[in-house]
Order: structure tokens, then sequence, then C-alpha cells
């Protein structure tokens, strides 16, 4: 199973290190909890050591930091083959 919205399933999250007010790998952690099969990807603009361990220990797929080559993007997490709805 994977997140949805609309009907849509969601393979990846790629959200910014933070959000708002809350840490992106609150989000994360809330939706692997839910969906396991959602890789999650940590973006941020510092390469902070302590901040990377503590993402990847979180169980995030990566940790890129920006700018992100876009090669290296669809490496770590690769796009589908068709963007339509799957049956």
């Amino acid at each position: 199973m994977f997140v949805q919205v609309s009907g849509v399933p969601i393979r990846a999250i790629i959200p910014n290190n933070r959000l708002g007010d809350q840490a992106s790998g609150e989000v994360c952690q809330k939706i692997r909890l839910d969906t396991p099969s959602t890789a999650t990807v940590c973006l941020s603009g510092e390469a902070r050591p302590a901040e990377i361990e503590k993402a990847l220990k979180a169980g995030r797929k990566a940790y890129l930091i920006k700018p992100v080559d876009f090669d290296k993007l669809t490496e770590t997490v690769p796009l589908p083959t068709s963007f339509g709805r799957s049956n």
C-alpha cells in the first residue's frame, strides 16, 4: 500500500528538512508508520553530519543536499515509466 492522494499512490516523498514549525522527520515518520512502502528522502540545504545520520537511522532512503542534480534525484527515487493511473 502507498500513501494516496485522490486515489493516486505516492511512492516517495521528498520534503525539505524543515516544514514550517515541524521538522520533516516527524512528518516522514508518521507517513512511514502508516505506509512503510512509501520511500522518504530528506532534502536539505545543509550538510550537517548529525542530521544526516539521524535521518538515515530514522529510515530515510537518502539525504540529499540542495541544489539536487536531477540525475542524482532519479537514481535515488526512480520515476515511474508512466504517470497515469495504475490498475
